[in-house]
């Protein structure tokens, strides 16, 4: 189409009718790139904090893998794997706290499913990688990965360098399992100089190291000659002096004082003399075969072992040779010696010492004696104290040695719980398809019992502890009954005379076991005052008479009265027909009471956390509750005691418990410390946990209590109904911030004594074969803290998200 112009002249319209070909946003804008710009390089602030915090994180990462690879011990971690775990907790109740830990992931599985639903696909992917990270990985290089060498010196005379001597033992123990093929080699090509032998690696003895220890120096003390050489050379050909004059002196008399010894390999000879080899049984010191000689690099000694045990390799020179030869030991690896008090036959008295030896590439245990020489003192082994990994490590060998060792130890058992916890999960599904109603009860009374079951598991009982506990279910059923006998009867003659009778019962239980009134500790204590807590159970029950469901009520009083025979008549029972006796001795009971002053490791940080946990929460919900109250005793009490704890520190109140307590009362002082510890965490988290509590009521608005006293509730059924749910729900991120805070706050109970994580970190930091690798330890620990705690701040915010913190019918 064409038309005229204003000028008359005719123009040209033009009309596409083909599609806008679409382009994408410049890179710069949108992407990654634009959230770089934007977030990392928008200011020059930004540029140098950005280029700055770069290189800091990329040198200590660098220094850190550096020094994690080639210098750091990790199979000081290997090694005291279940002391970091366990303590010194007794081996034979082991499996009790390995059951209670199956049976706590696998409840934790139930609770995932039922009040977070669903697994998000980071923690699916986490498991999965778990789960190559543990299984695959080690077998992969294990397969592909050699063993580092083991070196051992043969020499005819001793090594001396400097004031250090060293003579290379002639017959060497060691132990190995059946069908193994023990070769050995002759190192020819690692020693040709000094040069070759300052990068010598692998596990070698006390004189092949300080032959590469020396040569170290002897280059050391080349290159620093030629520096200052080189220095006082420059100094001396400038026009402008680099040095003062005593500056110049004294590199000049450094330089005259520095001796350059004679190169190593010629000073030793080493590996130009012929050595003659031989495995012998260490028990009958047969030969496994013939000697072999080896007089170059191409020359193989191999010997397989028939049996697992003890060997001897005996490393023969000629007569009056003179020189140093350095083995390559292929199947022998350094063994540490473990030494524990054996027990007699006769009441358990210790009759003496016995070793196990273990061997550090694969943790072969073999329990038998060393082998003696002929002037019967134990002949040398390939220990690990002597013959540890010297020279600089390569990324090989930490795969092979440390990191894949490692992970199989921890295959077994997080194999085992991730199994656990699935199982728990699929059943919670399972059931909850049947009835979600039937599931979320047992999921909530399983969290309910979960603590009690991992008390019973890692302390145990004894049969009194079992009948007092009996007792005590008893007489917290009684409770239960008045307040039910109430609701149903209210106060009248029927509930009078069951109350009546029932407190008598009850008090007098602890003299019909244990034919005493006390003496039996807090448990019986509570047997003898339950008149009370029964009183105040059947006066609220009898101000609800009337207004509940009737058999709903007239239910749970005959299941109440049921189990409280039960558990009366229970222990009576068993001991008037001589099944048990309360002061009998049973000690083949698999539950038999741990000695609680053996605990140590995860497994005290654990108990101390969570029965911290557990007993400090209902007390400070108490104290925050009483610090609200309108009675001027309780509240003032509340606020000295939550004030005056809240500005002591926790080791102070630790100190107290351990040390001031028993000064008091030395009754105190036969109660373990790990009790008196777990009573300082309750009672400095019940303070803490006080003020978040209080937080949460203060801030919920008072129309809902005044609503509620409109409606006719009591003043209990408007805490425990209204206000406490709704102020426990809003604190949920304050209450698990503490929990974290008290988790590592217990690794002070270090300080008092006890053997927690921190704890056995000093311990094995002393230890004669990882002696000074704490570095190693305290960052062992530090991820176990940084997972646990992780782990607890990840679920809080799953419950946040899911609204599982609000009010729900079960």
């Amino acid at each position: 189409m064409s038309m005229p112009n204003n000028n008359g002249v005719e123009s040209k319209t033009e009309v596409y009718t083909d599609d806008l070909v679409s382009r994408s946003a410049p890179i710069t804008k949108v992407g990654p790139i634009a959230w770089v710009r934007e977030n990392l390089f928008k200011t020059w602030l930004d540029v140098f904090l950005t280029l700055g915090g770069a290189f800091i994180a990329v040198t200590a990462t660098v220094g850190f893998v550096s020094w994690a690879i080639i210098e750091a011990n990790w199979w000081a971690i290997s090694f005291n794997f279940r002391q970091f775990m366990l303590g010194r907790y007794e081996s034979a109740y082991e499996w009790r706290v390995i059951l209670a830990a199956v049976v706590s992931v696998f409840v934790c599985g139930m609770a995932l499913r039922v009040w977070i639903r669903k697994l998000s696909r980071v923690a699916l992917i986490t498991v999965v990688a778990l789960l190559v990270m543990f299984f695959v990985f080690p077998a992969i290089v294990i397969a592909l990965v050699p063993m580092p060498k083991a070196l051992a010196a043969a020499s005819a005379d001793r090594v001396e360098i400097g004031s250090a001597i060293e003579t290379p033992p002639e017959l060497l123990a060691f132990i190995g399992q059946a069908d193994e093929t023990i070769s050995v080699r002759l190192v020819t090509e690692r020693v040709q100089d000094d040069d070759s032998l300052a990068q010598l690696n692998g596990f070698m003895d006390a004189t092949t190291n300080l032959m590469r220890t020396a040569a170290i120096n002897r280059l050391n003390s080349i290159e620093r000659q030629d520096e200052l050489r080189d220095l006082l050379a420059r100094d001396e050909a400038s026009t402008i002096p680099l040095l003062t004059e005593s500056q110049r002196d004294l590199r000049q008399t450094e330089l005259n004082r520095l001796e350059i010894p004679e190169p190593v390999n010629e000073q030793f000879n080493l590996s130009r003399v012929g050595v003659t080899v031989q495995v012998l049984d260490g028990i009958t010191e047969e030969p496994l075969g013939p000697g072999v000689r080896l007089e170059s690099a191409d020359d193989v000694a191999a010997f397989t072992l028939p049996a697992d045990g003890w060997y001897v390799l005996r490393k023969s020179i000629d007569d009056g040779a003179e020189g140093v030869s350095i083995l390559s030991l292929d199947g022998v690896y350094p063994v540490l010696r473990s030494t524990a008090l054996t027990a007699g036959l006769n009441g358990g008295a210790t009759t003496g010492f016995a070793s196990t030896f273990i061997r550090m590439t694969d943790n072969f245990r073999l329990e038998a004696p060393i082998p003696q020489l002929s002037d019967g003192r134990d002949m040398s082994f390939y220990n690990i104290v002597n013959n540890q990994y010297r020279g600089d490590r390569s990324l090989d060998a930490y795969l092979r040695v440390y990191l894949a060792t490692f992970l199989q130890k921890l295959s077994y058992g997080g194999f085992i719980l991730l199994m656990a916890g699935t199982a728990g999960y699929w059943l919670a599904l399972l059931l909850g398809r049947y009835s979600a109603q039937l599931t979320s009860r047992l999921t909530s009374y399983a969290m309910l019992l979960l603590p009690l079951f991992i008390w019973l598991m890692a302390a145990g009982f004894t049969i009194p502890q079992v009948m007092n506990t009996s007792a005590f279910t008893a007489a917290v059923l009684f409770v239960a009954l008045m307040y039910y006998a109430g609701t149903y009867w209210g106060r009248n003659i029927p509930t009078l005379i069951i109350y009546g009778i029932g407190v008598v019962a009850i008090s007098a239980l602890p003299y019909l076991i244990f034919d005493q009134w006390t003496g039996l500790g807090l448990v019986s204590a509570v047997n003898l005052v339950v008149f009370l807590p029964a009183l105040l159970a059947l006066l609220a029950g009898s101000a609800t008479y009337g207004a509940s469901d009737v058999p709903v009520v007239r239910r749970n009083m005959i299941i109440a009265g049921l189990l409280m025979l039960a558990f009366y008549f229970a222990p009576l029972l068993l001991m008037w027909t001589g099944v048990v006796s309360a002061n009998g001795s049973y000690p083949d009971w698999p539950l038999a009471a741990s000695d609680q002053r053996r605990w140590g490791g995860l497994l005290l940080t654990m108990i101390l956390t969570i029965f911290g946990i557990i007993v400090a929460f209902p007390i400070g919900v108490g104290l925050a509750l009483g610090r609200r109250s309108n009675l001027p005793a309780i509240k003032y009490g509340c606020t000295l005691y939550i004030e005056l704890v809240r500005g002591s520190p926790f080791i102070t109140v630790l100190f107290m418990m351990q040390l001031m307590i028993p000064l008091i009362n030395p009754a105190f002082s036969e109660v373990p410390g790990t009790m008196r510890a777990l009573v300082a965490v309750i009672m400095f988290s019940a303070a803490y946990l006080a003020e978040n509590v209080r937080g949460g009521l203060q801030s919920l608005p008072p129309g809902q209590t005044e609503a509620a006293r409109a409606l006719g509730m009591a003043a209990w059924q408007i805490t425990l109904l209204i206000t406490l749910p709704q102020a426990l729900r809003a604190v949920i991120p304050a209450l698990v911030g503490q929990f974290i805070a008290l988790f590592k706050d217990t690794s002070l109970v270090a300080i008092v004594g006890l053997i927690d994580l921190t704890g056995f970190v000093n311990i094995m930091a002393v230890q004669a074969e990882f002696i000074g690798k704490r570095a190693e330890g305290l960052l062992f620990i530090t991820l176990i803290y940084f997972v646990f705690s992780y782990v607890m701040s990840y679920v809080s915010r799953l419950l946040e998200a899911s609204g599982s913190g609000s009010t729900r019918r079960l």
